[in-house]
This record gives structure tokens, C-alpha cells and sequence, in this order.
């Protein structure tokens, strides 16, 4: 499996304690980087002109303006990738650009929009060679950048839920070649691939990769709205659908890293404040697939009331992740 990560220098426990455990955005010398390397290098002067994210965006949309970027997985991955990164751009003024560069994003995925299943493949390629997945703090940008796009358009959520699916593929070892839409039901495998008691205890940067990429996920697909990407790409609704029994077990998973987590909070192993990351994206994940779940548990009883029906676990308390703050207090100033 490669929840272990990439291949950083490590502890004594197999772990790397200089990795990135929370989204770090990207910085311009990766932008112009990717640029370089590119099918669009030379209509992007501008870019090597300044370090103003606004002149940058503006210099982009003229581009598409013009259509002068072609039609093809080269130019229009490359015009994807650099909206992924100009979204989530190191600058002095995230707050107050985060609307244009969340439009910025949107017109980036929609531009000249194709759903051929074979030409979304061929983009996912180009992205993931310009993106790369092996690299750890890569892949949580990545895994965020696909959270927010997705419900930009239907391109992004199209070409974001393929490359979440590529990222849980390399993680958990599953090893499929295309990257296309895949069914919910293969989540199951996926996460039973990972089991918490050893991830908290040997692997703790790979279970928080994993939590998040199944997370968005489920965001991008079944707990979103898939209406239009299914009217626009021809796609079956069952395609999103996560089966009961399946939900059932994905819920029982988190909880199961709830309860890991829980028990090694005391552990003073310089991973504290990864774990309380890990919890964060945990708990807010139960939250969420626990109003879907009570709707199916009571559809069950109604249809029959006798029935066995194994209990949902009990939410974690709230207080927890505060209670965690307060040993990572504690921790750090032995």
C-alpha cells in the first residue's frame, strides 16, 4: 500500500514529521514552473512579468477571451492545472480575491468543456504529471482544489471526481489505468484496504490523506448535487449513488479512526497536531453522512419494523477536538 506516503525522510516510526498536514497552497515559481514545461509557454509572457495575482488572472482571460488556447489534453490541462494553482496562490490577499479566483477557477475547467469519457482520461493524464500525487503536501492541494471546483461546473465536478478517485487509487494500492468515473460501491474496497488501528499507530500521514480524499469524494458526488453533470455527460445517477449497506460501512470506518484517534491523543510522538487534522475532517464527515443515514435507518424500520438493524455509532462529542487542543498544549510544553 502507499498510505505510508511518499518517500521523505522518516522517524524511527516510519513517519515523516516535516510533512505538510493541511492544505499549503501553491507558490508562483511552481506556476511559472508548470508554464515552462507547457504547451502554453510561449502566449504566457505575462506570467514572468509580474507577481500581481490579479494582472496574472487577467492575463489568462484574455487568453480565453481570444480562444487562443487549442483545443487538446496538452493546452487545456495546462489552463486547468493553472487555475488549480492560481486558486490557491500564496499572496498577500486571499480574503479579499477569493471571489475572482474562485470564478477564475470556474472558467479555467469550463473552457472549450468535453465530457468524452476518453478526453477527460487524457486531461486527468496531463494534470497528474503537472500535479504530482506522490508528493504529499501536491496531493492535499490537489484533494482541495477538487473539493471547491466541483460544484463550479460540470467539467470540474466531471474531471475532479476522477482525479479524487486517482488519488484514493494510489493511496490504497487499488491500481486501475483509466482515470474515469468509477461507482460508489468501489469505495468500500477501498477504505477496507486501510484499517485505523494501524494507520494512527504506523501511519498517521496516510490515514490523514486518505480521510480527506474520501471525504471529498462523497462531496463531490453522492452528498452533491449530481443532477447536471448526469443531464450534461449522459451519466446513470446510479453511477453517484452510495449504496446503504456501503454508507453504513464508510460511517463505521470514521468511527473507527474516531476512536483510534481518541485513544492515542495522550501520545506525546510530535504527531498531535496531525491527528487533531484528521479528527477535524473525521467528525465533520460523520456529521454529514449521518442525516443521510438516519433517513435510510428510518425507511428500514418502516418497511420493516421487526427488523434487526445494527445501530448507528454515537457521534463524537463535540468537546473532543478541544480536549485535544489542550494535550497538544500540554505535550508541547514538556
Amino acid at each position: 500500500m502507499n498510505i505510508s506516503g511518499p518517500q521523505t525522510p522518516r522517524t524511527t516510526s516510519g513517519e515523516s514529521l516535516d510533512r505538510p498536514i493541511r492544505p499549503l497552497g501553491f507558490d508562483l515559481q511552481e506556476l511559472r514552473f508548470v508554464i515552462e514545461l507547457s504547451p502554453l509557454r510561449h502566449v504566457c509572457p505575462f506570467l514572468f512579468a509580474t507577481e500581481n495575482i490579479y494582472e496574472i488572472m487577467d492575463g489568462f482571460n484574455l487568453l480565453m477571451d481570444s480562444e487562443s488556447i487549442a483545443f487538446g489534453a496538452g493546452p487545456q490541462g495546462t489552463l486547468m492545472v493553472a487555475g488549480m494553482m492560481v486558486y490557491l496562490l500564496n499572496h498577500a490577499e486571499l480574503q479579499l480575491s477569493h471571489v475572482k479566483r474562485t470564478l477564475f477557477l470556474q472558467r479555467c475547467f469550463n473552457y472549450m468543456a468535453c465530457t468524452e469519457e476518453t478526453h477527460v482520461n487524457d486531461l486527468c493524464v496531463y494534470i497528474l504529471k503537472k500535479i504530482n500525487i506522490r508528493d504529499s503536501d501536491h496531493m492535499l492541494n490537489l484533494i482541495l482544489c477538487c473539493h471547491d471546483a466541483s460544484p463550479l461546473c460540470t467539467m470540474a465536478q466531471l474531471v475532479c471526481n476522477c482525479l479524487l478517485w486517482a488519488v484514493l487509487d494510489w493511496l490504497t494500492d487499488m491500481g486501475t489505468g483509466t482515470h474515469r468515473l468509477r461507482p460508489y460501491s468501489e469505495l468500500k474496497l477501498a477504505i477496507s484496504l486501510v484499517n485505523p488501528s494501524v494507520c494512527v499507530e504506523s501511519f498517521m500521514h496516510g490515514l490523514n490523506l486518505t480521510v480527506r480524499a474520501v471525504s471529498a469524494l462523497l462531496v463531490v458526488g453522492p452528498y452533491g448535487n449530481t443532477d447536471q453533470i448526469c443531464h450534461d455527460a449522459g451519466v446513470s445517477p446510479n453511477m453517484f449513488v452510495l449504496p446503504d449497506d456501503d454508507a453504513s460501512f464508510v460511517f463505521r470506518w470514521l468511527s473507527a479512526v474516531v476512536n483510534e484517534l481518541r485513544v492515542s491523543m495522550g501520545q506525546a510522538d510530535g504527531h498531535m497536531e496531525e491527528r487533531i487534522a484528521v479528527l477535524e475532517v473525521a467528525c465533520d464527515l460523520m456529521l454529514m453522512m449521518h442525516e443521510h443515514l438516519l433517513i435510510i435507518y428510518q425507511r428500514l424500520r418502516d418497511l420493516d419494523p421487526e427488523a434487526e438493524i445494527l445501530p448507528l455509532p454515537e457521534l463524537p462529542e463535540p468537546e473532543m477536538a478541544a480536549n485535544a487542543n489542550e494535550g497538544e498544549d500540554e505535550n508541547n510544553s514538556v
